[in-house]
């Protein structure tokens, strides 16, 4: 009996394995390469020890196997696009904030040491990185592009540079596949695959006497939500000199700046995706730009950054608070940046201002209230017309409003769902993939910056942080 029972041990075992490899056969080559931790898991563990025939999985399998046959393969849609809520509502109720000093190198890398699980949890999940950008740049062209890109950084901006190999380092992740996720933007708009970038964020300004405030929506990939962070960092020289000090919203694996922050000057940044539809490959990537950005003290720096050779290579709307300057025309800016082939022109520049308001004066955008969405309002150029639809339905919808004047009206826009297609506040859908990361309400006269993680209508702020004032 004994020898019997064994048998039948061998050829469960047998059987097991003949379906483990049909599967294998299936299933592998439809699933992207992806990044997996080392360390193995109980439920992998448990999986090495022999089958037992009263196991009720193996009964299940003796009973339901078949032979494979490649007929019997689908072959999946490619990067269909599912409503993902329940990834978007990971990480409302939770923001993890970390201190980091050092060179710029060592930023990187205490930024990649301090969220490493986060960031290679992101990067083995997220499906563009694997589906479509790593194949593109293993091609000719890729390489070109890509070589394109981390040339101009490496020559223009190196200390940027540094800071992006002290993430890879840091957290472990392959320094190709972070820098690629530093172009994706560009990339994606390459490729003319506008939706695996998301069309990301609304900002709202208010400059009256009696309120300055600046609300934004941070909306990005509902991947991100939940590895996402603020970091306080400061940079210094090799000598030890503090070049740089600031506080910024930032996503897993990528450098600080290309959301919403402030710095120890008082200078507010918030930023807004555009689409036009191509750029040049031989510029400053975007998300490089907006790092660069976060040292800039004074009007006269960021026009020198936005100013910088060889140019920007994807355009952005960039918005920007000078807390501490006296003259109301400066105070509120927006920038609309765009990446020019023209060689006399390195970057499109088109600036306004948000002035104080003046009741004799009409009521319209840029007299005490400014709303920027993801769309290009005064540079005239193609854009991407995927990737505007949402823009459109919100400003519509900030059309249908009064115009704001409080914190509150602020927040009860940004927290608007009434277009139910597309939302100013977003949760993923068949129509809209993208999700409101966080919210950020600064507000001048208090001099501090609230951050929301729920819907900001509704929610209170999960912390509130003061920026520096004047000495």
């Amino acid at each position: 009996m004994r020898k019997r029972s064994v048998m039948l041990q061998v050829c469960a075992l047998i059987i097991c394995t003949l379906v483990h490899c049909a599967w294998c056969s299936v299933i592998v080559p439809l699933q992207p390469l992806q990044m997996r931790p080392m360390r193995m898991t109980l439920k992998e563990n448990s999986l090495l020890k022999a089958p037992n025939l009263s196991d009720p999985i193996v009964r299940i399998l003796l009973r339901t196997w078949r032979p494979f046959h490649p007929k019997n393969i689908v072959e999946p849609p490619k990067m269909a696009r599912i409503p993902r809520n329940n990834e978007c509502a990971v990480g409302s109720n939770s923001l993890p904030m970390i201190f980091v000093r050092g060179t710029n190198f060592q930023v990187g890398f205490e930024m990649g040491r301090l969220m490493r699980e986060h960031i290679q949890s992101f990067y083995a999940n997220f499906e563009p990185l694997h589906q479509l950008f790593l194949p593109f740049l293993k091609t000719d062209k890729g390489q070109h592009v890509y070589d394109g890109y981390s040339n101009v950084v490496r020559d223009h901006l190196p200390q940027y540079f540094e800071e992006i190999r002290g993430i890879s380092e840091g957290s472990g992740v392959p320094f190709d596949q972070v820098f690629a996720m530093h172009i994706r933007s560009e990339l994606a708009l390459l490729l003319r695959q506008g939706h695996y970038e998301t069309p990301a964020c609304t900002t709202v300004f208010v400059h009256r006497t009696e309120a300055e405030i600046v609300g934004h929506n941070e909306d990005n990939d509902p991947d991100m939500k939940a590895h996402s962070y603020l970091v306080s960092a400061e940079i210094l020289s090799e000598n030890g000199t503090i070049v740089e000090k600031f506080t910024a919203f930032a996503y897993p694996g990528v450098l600080p700046g290309n959301a919403f922050s402030f710095n120890h000057a008082g200078v507010i940044f918030t930023a807004n995706s555009e689409s036009p539809i191509t750029v040049p490959t031989d510029k400053i990537p975007r998300y490089v730009m907006n790092r660069a950005l976060m040292a800039a003290e004074n009007p006269e720096d960021v026009e020198r950054i936005v100013s910088l050779e060889p140019g920007l290579s994807q355009g952005c709307s960039l918005n920007v608070i000078f807390t501490k300057d006296p003259n109301d025309a400066i105070k509120m800016r927006n920038y609309e940046l765009l990446g020019s082939f023209d060689q006399q022109i390195s970057t499109i520049i088109d600036r306004t201002a948000v002035l104080r308001y003046d009741p004799e004066k009409p009521t319209v955008e840029g007299n005490g209230f400014l709303y920027h969405f993801n769309k290009y309002e005064r540079i005239k150029v193609k854009q991407n017309p995927e990737n505007i639809v949402s823009s459109i339905h919100r400003q519509n919808r900030a059309r249908q409003l009064p115009v704001p004047e409080t914190a509150h009206d602020v927040l009860q826009f940004l927290g608007d769902t009434t277009d139910a297609d597309y939302p100013v506040f977003r949760t993923p859908s068949m129509k809209d993939g993208g999700c409101t990361i966080a919210t950020a309400l600064f507000d001048l006269k208090e001099m501090t910056m609230a951050v929301y993680r729920g819907n900001p209508k509704i929610s209170s702020p999960l912390l509130v942080l003061p920026i520096p004032k004047s000495a």
